[in-house]
Protein backbone atom coordinates (compact mmCIF):
# COMPACT_ATOMS: atom_id res chain seq x y z
CA UNK A 1 0.00 0.00 0.00
CA UNK A 2 1.40 3.09 -1.08
CA UNK A 3 1.97 5.77 1.76
CA UNK A 4 1.06 8.85 -0.96
CA UNK A 5 -2.13 10.37 -1.12
CA UNK A 6 -4.00 11.29 -3.95
CA UNK A 7 -4.43 14.74 -4.81
CA UNK A 8 -8.17 16.14 -3.65
CA UNK A 9 -10.06 16.82 -7.28
CA UNK A 10 -9.38 19.99 -8.62
CA UNK A 11 -5.79 20.29 -7.50
CA UNK A 12 -2.71 19.24 -9.56
CA UNK A 13 -0.81 16.19 -9.02
CA UNK A 14 2.54 17.58 -7.97
CA UNK A 15 6.24 15.65 -7.06
CA UNK A 16 6.68 14.93 -3.80
CA UNK A 17 9.50 16.76 -2.81
CA UNK A 18 11.36 19.56 -4.63
CA UNK A 19 14.29 18.53 -6.87
CA UNK A 20 17.90 19.55 -5.25
CA UNK A 21 18.66 23.53 -5.82
CA UNK A 22 21.60 23.80 -8.66
CA UNK A 23 24.52 25.64 -7.56
CA UNK A 24 23.81 28.49 -10.03
CA UNK A 25 20.71 29.64 -9.64
CA UNK A 26 19.02 33.28 -11.28
CA UNK A 27 16.83 35.43 -9.77
CA UNK A 28 15.06 39.01 -11.65
CA UNK A 29 16.63 42.64 -10.11
CA UNK A 30 15.27 45.77 -10.50
CA UNK A 31 17.20 48.99 -11.69
CA UNK A 32 20.39 49.56 -8.85
CA UNK A 33 20.55 45.84 -7.99
CA UNK A 34 17.44 45.15 -6.50
CA UNK A 35 15.94 42.01 -6.42
CA UNK A 36 12.01 41.05 -7.35
CA UNK A 37 10.52 40.61 -3.93
CA UNK A 38 6.90 40.85 -2.63
CA UNK A 39 5.64 40.59 0.62
CA UNK A 40 6.13 43.02 4.14
CA UNK A 41 9.63 44.15 5.38
CA UNK A 42 11.49 41.48 7.70
CA UNK A 43 9.10 38.50 5.84
CA UNK A 44 10.23 39.35 2.14
CA UNK A 45 10.07 36.26 -0.60
CA UNK A 46 12.19 36.51 -3.82
CA UNK A 47 11.56 34.80 -6.43
CA UNK A 48 14.27 32.48 -8.12
CA UNK A 49 14.72 30.12 -10.99
CA UNK A 50 16.42 27.31 -11.87
CA UNK A 51 17.90 28.48 -15.29
CA UNK A 52 18.10 32.24 -17.25
CA UNK A 53 16.04 31.31 -19.95
CA UNK A 54 12.85 30.71 -17.04
CA UNK A 55 14.11 34.19 -16.00
CA UNK A 56 13.85 35.95 -18.86
CA UNK A 57 10.96 34.01 -19.88
CA UNK A 58 9.05 35.81 -16.54
CA UNK A 59 10.25 39.26 -17.50
CA UNK A 60 8.93 39.15 -20.59
CA UNK A 61 5.58 38.13 -19.24
CA UNK A 62 5.95 41.06 -16.58
CA UNK A 63 6.50 43.69 -19.22
CA UNK A 64 3.57 42.27 -20.82
CA UNK A 65 1.29 42.62 -18.09
CA UNK A 66 3.23 45.77 -17.22
CA UNK A 67 4.91 48.18 -19.66
CA UNK A 68 6.14 50.58 -17.05
CA UNK A 69 7.96 47.85 -14.42
CA UNK A 70 11.24 49.54 -15.50
CA UNK A 71 14.26 47.73 -16.19
CA UNK A 72 14.43 44.32 -15.36
CA UNK A 73 17.08 42.32 -15.80
CA UNK A 74 18.47 38.30 -14.93
CA UNK A 75 21.30 37.66 -13.23
CA UNK A 76 23.30 34.66 -11.03
CA UNK A 77 22.92 34.80 -7.17
CA UNK A 78 24.05 32.04 -4.33
CA UNK A 79 21.51 30.41 -1.79
CA UNK A 80 23.50 32.17 0.60
CA UNK A 81 23.40 35.47 -1.23
CA UNK A 82 19.37 35.08 -0.68
CA UNK A 83 19.96 33.40 2.56
CA UNK A 84 21.26 36.77 3.88
CA UNK A 85 18.31 38.83 3.12
CA UNK A 86 15.41 36.56 2.68
CA UNK A 87 13.68 34.45 4.81
CA UNK A 88 11.85 32.32 1.82
CA UNK A 89 12.07 32.11 -1.74
CA UNK A 90 10.09 30.83 -4.04
CA UNK A 91 11.77 28.56 -6.35
CA UNK A 92 10.61 27.88 -10.33
CA UNK A 93 12.11 24.29 -11.42
CA UNK A 94 13.14 23.25 -14.69
CA UNK A 95 9.74 22.26 -15.43
CA UNK A 96 7.82 25.42 -14.34
CA UNK A 97 6.66 24.03 -11.33
CA UNK A 98 6.40 26.50 -8.46
CA UNK A 99 7.94 25.78 -4.57
CA UNK A 100 8.02 27.50 -1.60
CA UNK A 101 11.44 27.01 0.58
CA UNK A 102 12.21 28.85 3.70
CA UNK A 103 16.19 29.90 3.79
CA UNK A 104 15.85 30.92 7.51
CA UNK A 105 13.88 31.17 11.04
CA UNK A 106 12.20 34.67 10.72
CA UNK A 107 13.53 36.66 13.42
CA UNK A 108 10.72 39.03 15.40
CA UNK A 109 11.54 42.56 14.35
CA UNK A 110 10.60 46.02 15.73
CA UNK A 111 7.94 47.14 14.28
CA UNK A 112 8.33 49.91 11.77
CA UNK A 113 7.02 52.29 13.79
CA UNK A 114 9.29 51.72 16.31
CA UNK A 115 12.41 51.37 14.22
CA UNK A 116 14.57 54.48 14.78
CA UNK A 117 15.70 55.77 11.76
CA UNK A 118 19.70 58.09 11.38
CA UNK A 119 18.92 61.94 10.74
CA UNK A 120 22.40 61.71 8.43
CA UNK A 121 21.93 58.33 6.31
CA UNK A 122 24.69 57.44 3.44
CA UNK A 123 23.03 58.27 0.50
CA UNK A 124 24.24 58.66 -3.18
CA UNK A 125 24.89 61.96 -5.12
CA UNK A 126 25.54 62.18 -8.67
CA UNK A 127 27.50 65.67 -8.19
CA UNK A 128 28.21 67.71 -5.21
CA UNK A 129 26.01 67.53 -2.04
CA UNK A 130 26.16 65.57 1.01
CA UNK A 131 27.35 67.07 4.48
CA UNK A 132 30.75 69.41 5.08
CA UNK A 133 31.77 69.21 8.46
CA UNK A 134 33.48 72.58 7.72
CA UNK A 135 29.87 74.28 6.42
CA UNK A 136 26.81 74.37 8.89
CA UNK A 137 24.60 73.91 6.18
CA UNK A 138 25.34 70.91 3.53
CA UNK A 139 26.15 71.09 0.12
CA UNK A 140 23.89 71.31 -2.43
CA UNK A 141 24.25 68.84 -5.30
CA UNK A 142 21.90 66.20 -6.98
CA UNK A 143 20.65 62.74 -5.02
CA UNK A 144 20.51 59.51 -6.69
CA UNK A 145 16.52 58.52 -7.04
CA UNK A 146 14.70 55.75 -7.48
CA UNK A 147 11.24 57.89 -9.28
CA UNK A 148 8.06 55.81 -9.03
CA UNK A 149 5.70 57.11 -11.84
CA UNK A 150 2.58 55.24 -10.58
CA UNK A 151 2.79 57.37 -7.36
CA UNK A 152 4.77 60.39 -8.95
CA UNK A 153 7.64 60.44 -6.02
CA UNK A 154 11.31 60.15 -6.50
CA UNK A 155 12.72 58.08 -3.79
CA UNK A 156 16.09 59.18 -2.70
CA UNK A 157 18.06 56.30 -2.01
CA UNK A 158 19.05 55.99 1.96
CA UNK A 159 21.26 53.60 3.70
CA UNK A 160 22.15 52.49 7.09
CA UNK A 161 25.72 51.08 6.43
CA UNK A 162 28.60 52.14 4.15
CA UNK A 163 29.16 48.43 2.85
CA UNK A 164 25.11 48.86 1.24
CA UNK A 165 25.44 51.84 -0.39
CA UNK A 166 28.67 51.32 -2.15
CA UNK A 167 27.42 48.04 -3.43
CA UNK A 168 24.65 49.69 -4.44
CA UNK A 169 26.67 52.77 -5.89
CA UNK A 170 28.39 49.75 -8.02
CA UNK A 171 25.45 49.05 -8.87
CA UNK A 172 24.32 52.68 -10.54
CA UNK A 173 27.63 52.98 -12.20
CA UNK A 174 27.46 49.95 -13.77
CA UNK A 175 23.81 50.21 -14.87
CA UNK A 176 23.87 53.67 -16.33
CA UNK A 177 27.64 54.76 -16.68
CA UNK A 178 27.18 58.28 -14.54
CA UNK A 179 29.60 58.72 -12.01
CA UNK A 180 28.36 59.25 -8.34
CA UNK A 181 29.51 58.95 -4.84
CA UNK A 182 28.28 58.09 -1.24
CA UNK A 183 28.60 60.71 0.89
CA UNK A 184 26.22 61.33 4.38
CA UNK A 185 23.47 63.85 3.76
CA UNK A 186 20.48 65.08 6.24
CA UNK A 187 17.45 63.25 6.15
CA UNK A 188 15.51 67.46 7.08
CA UNK A 189 16.60 68.45 3.62
CA UNK A 190 14.31 66.11 1.75
CA UNK A 191 11.79 68.14 -0.60
CA UNK A 192 7.46 67.86 0.25
CA UNK A 193 7.58 65.02 -3.21
CA UNK A 194 10.21 62.87 -2.33
CA UNK A 195 10.18 60.08 -0.41
CA UNK A 196 13.03 57.33 0.68
CA UNK A 197 13.89 54.50 -0.06
CA UNK A 198 15.77 53.05 3.01
CA UNK A 199 18.36 50.41 2.95
CA UNK A 200 18.81 49.07 6.31
CA UNK A 201 21.85 47.28 7.13
CA UNK A 202 20.54 43.96 7.89
CA UNK A 203 18.82 44.03 4.00
CA UNK A 204 15.31 44.87 4.23
CA UNK A 205 13.86 47.91 2.46
CA UNK A 206 11.44 50.22 2.87
CA UNK A 207 9.81 52.95 0.63
CA UNK A 208 8.70 55.93 3.22
CA UNK A 209 7.09 59.04 2.95
CA UNK A 210 9.56 61.80 3.55
CA UNK A 211 6.93 62.82 7.15
CA UNK A 212 7.11 58.99 8.21
CA UNK A 213 10.78 59.06 7.47
CA UNK A 214 11.67 62.32 9.47
CA UNK A 215 8.95 61.35 12.31
CA UNK A 216 11.09 58.25 12.65
CA UNK A 217 14.38 60.12 12.91
CA UNK A 218 16.83 59.39 15.96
Amino acid sequence: MSDELPAPDGFPELPPAPPELPDTLYTIRYDYGTPFSYGPIGQEVAWVFASEELAQSSIAEALEAEPDAGELSASEVTLEELADRFPMVLFVDTTGNLWPLVLQQAEPLESPDDTPLPDEPYALFVHGGGIDRYLEEPREGDWVVHRDDDEEIDYVLFFEDLDTAEQILADFIEATGESAEVRRTRADTLTEDQGVRYYHASGHIEDLPRKEYLRRCR
